[in-house]
């Protein structure tokens, strides 16, 4: 059995969410600790084990990243 150990630094969890039905936003969670282990006999009892941290978000634009608000 291989087992991978995923390197702190060098692994992102990635997502792509919908906005405004109009565009995207992407963004990585970028503190990700976990394994893989793969069986080449058996590669479908593969397992993955993986923990993210949620609380810091990179998205490539600053915080708040707002528009200023309309002037009436």
């Amino acid at each position: 059995m291989a087992k991978w150990f995923f390197e702190p630094g060098h692994t992102a969890a990635e997502f792509r969410a919908r906005h405004m039905m109009v565009t995207y936003v992407r963004g990585q969670l970028k503190n990700v600790h976990g394994l893989l282990e793969v069986d080449a006999d058996e590669p479908e009892k593969a397992r993955v084990e993986a923990t993210v941290d949620a609380t810091q978000v990179y998205t490539g634009r600053s915080a708040p990243a707002r528009r200023p608000p309309p002037q009436c």
